[in-house]
Parts: C-alpha cells; sequence; structure tokens
C-alpha cells in the first residue's frame, strides 16, 4: 500500500523526470574516473534534456536510472525498532534542502506525533516485514494538494536531521543504548511537536542561490520567493522555537569543532596534492539525508 516513484525504461509517460544513480557509491568512483561529476538527482524538463543527460553517460559501464518527478515537500517517519516494536518514534517535515530543488535537510520542523497517523502504520509495517532492528527513517515525497506520499528511500541508520530530533526530545541515541544495553524498552517521554531546526552554512547557501543564483536552480516546479526567504532567514534567529542542527548554548563544543574542520578543509583545497595533510576523520559539512530521489 506504498506508492513508490515510476521507472521508465522507455519513453517517459509524463515530465519531468528526474535522472539518478542507483547506488551513488557504485557510481561515484566510475564517474571520477571518467573525469565526471557526480549528479545524485538532475531534473530533465523534456526529451531534449533527458538525452543531454543519458549521452553523458553512454561510455559508462553503468547506467542511471529514469524515474517519475515526485512534487510536494519531504517528510521523514523515524523509528526505533527493538523486536517488533517501535520504542522511539518522531516526524519531521522539510522547509528547506540545498540544493533547492531537492537535497540535505537544511531546515526542517517537528511535526506532532498524531498527523500522518495512516502513512505511519504503513511505514511501520513495511520495518515489520523487513523485520528491522534499531534506527530507521522512512522518506517520502508528500504533496499536499493532492495527500499522496511517495516513498523516496528508507535510510536505515541515523540520519542528518537527528538533531531536531533530539531537541524536540527523541532521544533515539539515548533510546537505543538504554535498550539494548540496559534492557529499558519502556516508552519514552511525547517529544515536542512544535520545534524547527537550522543546518546553517547550507542554508545560507540555498538563500544565495535563490537569490542571486536562481538560473542554476532546475526544478521547473519550485517558486523562487527571494524577499519571503531574506525575511525567514532572518526572521528565524528571532524565534523562540527555533534551534541549530550543531550549534548549542548549553554545548557549544561542537560548533568550535565543526567550524575548525570547515577552516582545515579550505585551507587544504589551496594546497598542493604532495603536501595535503591526512584528511580528518570528522562529521563537518556531512549530512546523514541523501538527495530528493524523485
Amino acid at each position: 500500500g506504498i506508492a513508490v516513484p515510476q521507472n521508465y525504461t522507455g519513453a517517459p509517460e509524463s515530465w519531468p523526470v528526474v535522472v539518478k544513480w542507483p547506488d551513488p557509491n557504485i557510481a561515484g568512483p566510475m564517474l571520477e574516473a571518467a573525469g565526471l561529476p557526480l549528479i545524485k538527482a538532475e531534473i530533465c524538463a523534456d526529451q531534449a534534456a533527458l538525452e543531454r543527460a543519458l549521452h553523458r553517460y553512454a561510455r559508462l559501464p553503468i547506467q542511471p536510472l529514469v524515474q517519475q518527478y515526485a512534487r510536494g515537500v519531504g517528510l521523514g517517519q523515524m523509528f526505533l525498532r527493538h523486536g517488533t516494536q517501535t520504542i522511539t518514534f518522531f516526524q519531521h517535515q522539510r522547509i528547506n534542502e540545498w540544493p533547492p530543488e531537492g537535497g540535505v535537510s537544511t531546515w526542517a520542523k517537528a511535526l506532532p506525533v498524531h498527523l500522518h497517523d495512516e502513512q505511519r502504520a504503513k511505514s511501520e509495517a513495511l520495518l515489520t516485514a523487513l523485520d528491522w532492528q534499531g534506527p530507521a527513517m522512512v522518506e517520502y515525497r508528500y504533496d499536499p494538494a493532492s495527500g499522496e506520499y511517495i516513498l523516496m528511500e528508507i535510510n536505515g541508520r541515523f540520519w542528518g536531521s537527528l538533531p531536531l530530533a533530539s531537541q524536540a526530545g527523541a532521544e533515539f541515541a539515548w533510546d537505543l543504548y538504554r535498550s539494548r544495553v540496559l534492557g529499558d524498552v519502556s516508552a519514552p517521554p511525547p517529544y515536542r511537536g512544535n520545534i524547527h531546526a537550522r543546518y546553517m552554512i547550507p542554508e545560507s547557501k540555498r538563500l544565495f542561490r535563490v537569490v542571486a543564483q536562481g538560473g542554476q536552480i532546475s526544478d521547473p516546479f519550485f517558486r523562487r520567493r527571494p524577499l519571503r526567504d531574506i525575511l525567514a532567514y532572518l526572521a528565524a534567529f528571532f524565534d523562540p522555537r527555533g534551534r541549530y542542527y550543531v550549534f548549542d548554548l548549553r554545548d557549544p563544543m561542537p560548533f568550535f569543532a565543526d567550524m575548525a574542520e570547515i577552516i582545515r578543509k579550505a585551507l587544504r583545497r589551496g594546497m598542493p596534492a604532495t603536501t595535503a595533510p591526512p584528511r580528518a576523520q570528522s562529521g563537518a559539512g556531512r549530512s546523514g539525508n541523501n538527495p530528493r530521489k524523485a
């Protein structure tokens, strides 16, 4: 009972379509060897654009998928599974993404637990059928106009927007520890459904793209509203419900560590390849959310 994007092997039935790699980890090295960039999801508005995209990869041993485009917003339903039960649940809706036409979550809001309850039941049934244990996010594209949910993927791990869940009171990491190590499988207190959080560096890049580089946004359904986005960006700093993915006054060191790693990466880009220091193992600039799949 869960809808998925249609894959096209012949002529697409509707436009636009999305060209994407079924496994970017496999495609990445092949693209690099061919001198091509890894474009995780490319929106093609017509046949000519699709032919250009596929021609680019014609000499590779693997080919990308061509999938139905799904309208709407990102909806993530997160579960911590233990046996056949869900210990912890949280859901969020994406407000903004980077790049603007679909990618990592840069601004998301917690949703009350009672919303999308029918889809939640389907998500739980899917994880039960997989006999999934531990954390997983079932990610959809949700179209409020039609009420349709299209499955994008299942992230069988912790995800990039985990700080929002934590600050809302859904402590997945702790609940995983107490259930697996301490044997405590009791239900946690309800989380807060009225806060939002931002991933500030990509959120700032998104704002610059919307305001100054609108021609680079490939999604034909994306509506640029530069003034609205500027005002929303600034107003969020003063919203008492606002939080951040990295910065927290109660625990500021991760923010400074993240900024230090960003500076180190910037300095490495200016060094000759033979003198560059080893790559630091840090989460700076990284997000668990994959780009929009369709």
